[in-house]
């Protein structure tokens, strides 16, 4: 069989033989979710003898220069390119039979098929993702031959050289556009970062324990107090002389694989270490004491001369996500109380981000059956992170008991909001009446806001 694709630079052709097994994996988010699949698929390729083909899709912010992820031709030569890459192989290659997980991990056996991986995988695979596909391979061996570049294998390889040197253990607090950028005003990456009061405690045990402590992350403020408290060490310190940011990114994965142990939270790019290193990653939020948690999180936010040095602008937003990091991990063991308390001083440290406020009146829904105004939060038609902060939190965090609730209060206030998540969750229940009334009043009452929501309410109207 050949493939023929048309992309810039050179052109490729593969020449799958058939009654092999071909692994495809294709992702167009961050580098690390990228590179988990396709390290998968490679490995899997290897294995039964089969085909590995990728796809690098390009996204609108690849040109900027600060961040660690590029387009193909920067980040893997032209051979290799030429060999294994197919840009939109969805359409190039048919028909594909989607590899999941959990597939993955029930005793699979690849046929002659074609098999896509794109997952992002819960880190509670990851021991049975080492032992059952990647093991025996070194997947370090496996990871420096695939085709990158020059210059980001060198860098790879001098963070392995650096790590292997050291005994320590890596910190990934991993903040960037989660804590300071668009993310913050919908909350939908949490669990990916490490809120800095939890590295302050892994710190502290750490050395406790003899180990010294590696810190990645783009909160460069912040982590030098680790190192002035507990002589931790930066990561970014370690190699001054790689400047550009996918250099760093390929420096950090290969010095955190040398790792003793990985603390992450759920970040792609910690678990991409974890892949190489053949090791477990260690989720703080779910190893450490949850009052020493709470009391440390509360000290750090009331100790505004500890942070002295910071910009004011990021240590509000850092403040913020502390608190909400704390409500949105622990929150199934925290009373009513204690969440609205959490979720208050969130907003008292970032009061310009309606997310908090937002999320309370949410819970005060849930708790008691309060009234929510959605519609004051979202009078600006143009501020799109807010409204998408809404439908990710009324959408996800809906919880199926409620739906009476939400829908009462929809009708009995044409509230369209609340009315197009309940239509939604009702043309689950395969329930059309309800979802035609509930997206109606969604349509009639914000005719102009289709263009933000029109597939979903479209979809309610006419369910499957």
């Amino acid at each position: 069989m050949s493939t023929n694709a048309q992309q810039s630079g050179p052109q490729t052709t593969l020449l799958i033989p058939k009654a092999t097994p071909i692994f495809c994996t294709s992702r167009k988010d961050g580098l690390g979710a990228r590179l988990i699949p396709f390290l998968i698929a490679k490995v899997l390729a290897t294995k039964s003898k089969g085909t590995f083909v990728f796809d690098w899709a390009e996204i609108p912010i690849m040109n900027l220069d600060d961040i660690s992820i590029n387009t193909a031709e920067k980040t893997f030569t032209s051979e290799f390119r030429c060999k294994f890459m197919v840009q939109d192989f969805k359409s190039q290659i048919a028909p594909l039979t989607y590899l999941p997980v959990q597939k993955l991990l029930s005793s699979f056996m690849p046929e002659s098929e074609t098999y896509l991986l794109d997952f992002y995988p819960e880190t509670k695979y990851l021991p049975d993702i080492i032992k059952q596909v990647l093991a025996p391979l070194n997947i370090d061996h496996l990871f420096s031959s695939i085709g990158f570049l020059p210059k980001l294998i060198n860098a790879y390889n001098l963070g392995r050289k650096l790590g292997e040197q050291r005994k320590f253990s890596a910190l990934h607090l991993r903040s960037g556009d989660i804590v300071y950028g668009p993310h913050r005003y919908s909350g939908q990456f949490t669990d990916k970062a490490v809120a800095f009061p939890l590295g302050y405690l892994v710190n502290k045990q750490e050395v406790n324990d003899g180990l010294e402590v590696i810190v990645f992350g783009e909160e460069q403020a912040f982590a030098k107090t680790l190192q002035e408290d507990f002589g931790s060490v930066l990561a970014d310190q370690l190699a001054p002389q790689l400047k550009a940011s996918d250099e760093r990114a390929f420096f950090d994965i290969g010095l955190m694989s040398t790792a003793r142990k990985i603390y992450s939270a759920e970040s792609s790019f910690a678990v991409t270490a974890a892949l190489i290193a053949g090791s477990e990653m260690i989720n703080p939020y779910k190893t450490l004491d949850i009052e020493l948690v709470q009391s440390t999180i509360i000290t750090l936010f009331e100790n505004q001369q500890k942070f002295k040095d910071t910009n004011t602008a990021n240590d509000a937003k850092q403040r913020a996500f502390w608190m909400y990091a704390f409500y949105q991990n622990y929150k199934s063991a925290l009373t009513y109380a204690d969440r609205i308390h959490f979720l208050e001083l969130a907003h008292s440290a970032e009061p310009e981000n309606k997310l908090y406020k937002l999320v309370s009146n949410y819970e005060a829904l849930l708790n008691i059956g309060a009234t929510i105004d959605l519609a004051l939060l979202l009078e600006d038609s143009a501020d799109f992170s807010r409204r998408g902060a809404i439908w990710e939190i009324l959408r996800n965090r809906f919880v199926g008991q409620y739906i009476e609730i939400y829908a009462r209060y929809a009708k009995q206030n044409s509230e369209p909001y609340t009315a197009i998540c309940a239509a939604y969750h009702y043309s689950h229940f395969n329930n059309h009446q309800e979802t035609k009334g509930l997206a109606t009043i969604f349509i009639k009452n914000r005719p102009s806001h289709l263009a933000w929501i029109d597939d979903i309410a479209q979809g309610c109207l006419h369910p499957k």
